[in-house]
């Protein structure tokens, strides 16, 4: 089964501009184009495909067979990470972008999918999902806004009974100085958070070099007051 949950209501992406309700639409009109004209379909090539094997294959791990569990995909796209889970140990993969291109271009597989087209900074886990076993992916997402970690930190901390964050960012490259610089960043806002480190991996390209670092989480259970 399949839910759409969409919310395209205009309200501001960013917390901090509340004055501009354009703003959302604008940023989901570029994603939909991008991904209406093929820009991301590099993310189909073997080494991203090999990435997210990886990606599932960390994330089953914090899963069991008996119980399963849900996977909250932010800035998920076309859902490529949905075709790598195991149906046994994930029960309902959540698919959340802020393009409804990407979002309906989603294959339907042995895992019921939820489509959410909401932007980072205004997304909430629903209370059904706080009460499964989660795991909240941050795959490749986390470059384009500057409080997008604080974000993670708001989704994954908010929610009652603790889950697993995994995280993927790609590395420093020689060649590719914008990415160091984000990387370096990224990963600093991310150890400052003090979270747990369950397990850390890295995959490589070996005809491009470009490499990815990618490590899980755990977060406590929020403290009742």
């Amino acid at each position: 089964m399949v839910y759409n949950a969409t919310a395209l209501n205009g309200d501001s992406l960013i917390d901090t501009d509340p004055g501009k309700p354009s703003t959302l639409n604008t940023l989901r009109d570029k994603w939909n184009k991008e991904f209406s004209s093929g820009k991301w379909d590099f993310l189909r090539r073997n080494s991203e495909q090999k990435r997210l094997q990886l990606v599932a294959q960390m994330i089953e791990r914090q899963l069991n067979e008996t119980d399963g569990g849900c996977v909250v995909d932010l800035g998920s796209g076309e859902g490529h990470l949905c075709n790598w889970l195991d149906g046994k140990r994930v029960r309902q993969y959540v698919a959340v972008d802020i393009s409804d291109v990407a979002l309906n271009n989603i294959v339907e597989a042995n895992i019921p999918v939820t489509r959410i087209c909401e932007s980072l900074a205004k997304y909430s886990l629903d209370e059904n999902l706080q009460a499964a076993p989660l795991v909240i992916v941050a795959n490749e997402v986390l470059y384009y806004e500057p409080d997008s970690v604080d974000q993670l930190k708001r989704i994954a901390e908010g929610q009652k009974h603790g889950c697993v964050v995994l995280v993927s960012v790609v590395g420093p490259h020689p060649d590719k100085p914008n990415w160091t610089a984000s990387s370096i960043r990224l990963w600093k806002e991310i150890d400052q958070l003090g979270w747990h480190k369950l397990e850390a991996q890295v995959v490589k390209d070996e005809e491009s070099g470009v490499v990815w670092d990618i490590v899980a989480f755990e977060i406590a259970p929020k403290e009742k007051c």
